[in-house]
């Protein structure tokens, strides 16, 4: 089975509660981060978390579809957005091209996602223990996935850091619009123009 085989798996198997847990591990502030977005476009590997957001929003039309196999034709939409899932996805350089084929010229690019630190300092050192400590047990005992939770510090530590996703994007030719930091730089929000 493929790594990325697996962790769709993960996610299937944590469905039903992901949004509940995330918001208590959060403090809520997961729903801000989100609303500080702007504009939530959703391509989902998990046919369940489509369910359920398809029952949230009925009138959008949800596609089911990785982020390195986009079936979409070139220069086809104006904004591409991704919350929360570069970091799940393994080739991360593909889905960036991919990313880019399918936004039309000016098309723009949102990601909202965790982030390695490169800078600690005392506040950062506060969140990442939470984030490795604290929302490990208590999402796993809530979620009865232990895995599951202990795979979300483990992804955060194995991705990338706010310059190296910035370097990303731009060997893809995007142009670096906006970077913001929340939570001492945990969540970055990165807005991106083709």
């Amino acid at each position: 089975m493929s790594k990325q085989n697996e962790i769709t798996l993960m996610f299937d198997s944590i469905t039903k509660s992901y949004d509940l847990i995330n918001r208590i591990l959060s403090f809520g502030i997961n729903k801000w981060w989100r609303k500080k977005l702007i504009i939530e476009s959703f391509k989902f590997i998990n046919k369940e978390m489509l369910n359920i957001t398809q029952k949230k929003f009925p009138d959008i039309e949800f596609i089911q579809n990785y982020a390195t196999e986009l079936l979409f034709d070139n220069d086809n939409f104006d904004v591409v957005s991704i919350s929360f899932g570069i970091r799940n996805v393994i080739e991360t350089q593909k889905a960036m091209d991919k990313f880019y084929r399918i936004l039309k010229r000016k098309g723009i690019l949102l990601i909202l996602e965790f982030t390695k630190s490169d800078k600690k300092n005392k506040f950062r050192n506060c969140v990442d223990f939470y984030t490795e400590k604290l929302s490990t047990i208590i999402g796993g005992f809530l979620s009865k996935n232990q895995k599951a939770y202990k795979y979300l510090p483990d992804s955060i530590q194995n991705f990338y850091t706010q310059d190296e996703l910035c370097k990303m994007l731009e060997k893809t030719c995007f142009e670096i619009k906006k970077i913001k930091s929340f939570n001492f730089a945990q969540v970055s929000m990165f807005i991106a123009q083709k």
